[in-house]
């Protein structure tokens, strides 16, 4: 790939942006006086590498910190690169670390747990872009040095980074990274469906109130690792009123489509392809999904932090 473009966003962060093609998530880094932190680890050391060439491109120093907001493999791959960069991540991201490290990544592999309902087709066909089979069979997990249960906050001079733990419907470990001085969220996936499920689907339980949490920081922009945009503070809150609002209709209606789209009319909320998927995920989520996640959290980490 050619080398990774860097966009100065506000006075302390820079973000690199996402590449669908492979799944490559937005990468930031957050720029004090006295170090830099790095948002996710990326989807590969090749992503790494070209995110870290790309800061000393612009003369940024090299990264001290480095957050993972979940453990989703396009946003831990790439930790192997960062050395001597000291690795953040939720508790629950660190339990399936070590389960994603005992794995075969291998074409063969991969294949055989699609087939077998333990991956999604997906994630399979984006690492075959991203790396060839001879690199998988070689890949080495890296461990979080630092890990926490609730938030944490790292000084990094002049700027500070909050790393707080939201959880939501795509992944219960998820922690969104919060500037205050720059007034900017970096929300990993937290705000996507549970993709992993079939079908797919939001739960309002766990949509509302990571929307909740999310809506009562002091925030101006909000950042979804997919998406090549920022999302502002008036968008992000139309967007969580029309998510609550099509929630509670299906939690009033179940599944009758027609009764909830004519409760939306009346609310002058479109009968488009948008709200029609969004209705259907709230559907979904009252169903009990089949998880093909190799993930499972059901015991509780010990300890709070």
């Amino acid at each position: 790939m050619t080398a990774l473009p860097l966009t100065r966003l506000t006075t302390h962060i820079y973000i690199s942006p996402p590449h669908e093609e492979t799944d490559r998530p937005v990468l930031g880094a957050i720029v004090g006086e006295k170090s830099v932190l790095m948002v996710e680890a990326g989807n590969s050391p090749a992503h790494a590498h070209s995110f870290l060439e790309a800061l000393a491109r612009q003369h940024i120093a090299r990264p001290s910190y480095a957050v993972l907001t979940h453990w989703h493999w396009d946003h831990i791959f790439g930790a192997s690169a960062l050395s001597r960069i000291q690795i953040f991540a939720h508790t629950k991201t660190a339990q399936a670390i070590q389960i994603l490290a005992k794995l075969d990544w291998s074409d063969e592999a991969i294949q055989r747990r699609v087939a077998d309902g333990k991956e999604i087709a997906f994630c399979r066909d984006c690492m075959r872009q991203e790396f060839t089979d001879s690199e998988r069979k070689d890949i080495r997990l890296r461990h979080p040095d630092i890990t926490f249960n609730t938030r944490i906050e790292i000084d990094l001079g002049s700027v500070s980074a909050n790393l707080i733990h939201v959880g939501g419907d795509h992944s219960a470990d998820s922690v969104v990274i919060f500037i205050p001085q720059d007034g900017v969220v970096f929300l990993g996936d937290c705000i996507y469906d549970a993709i992993y499920d079939t079908p797919r689907n939001y739960t309002s339980a766990k949509l509302f109130a990571l929307l909740e949490r999310l809506t009562a920081l002091d925030a101006s922009l909000y950042l979804p690792a997919h998406q090549e945009t920022p999302i502002s503070r008036s968008e992000f809150l139309s967007l969580a009123k029309k998510y609550k609002t099509i929630g509670s209709l299906v939690d009033q209606h179940g599944d009758d489509r027609q009764a909830i789209l004519t409760h939306l009319s009346h609310l002058s909320i479109p009968n488009n392809e948008e709200t029609v998927t969004l209705i259907d995920l709230f559907i979904a989520g009252r169903q009990k999904p089949v998880s093909a996640s190799p993930i499972s959290f059901d015991t509780p980490p010990k300890g709070n932090r």
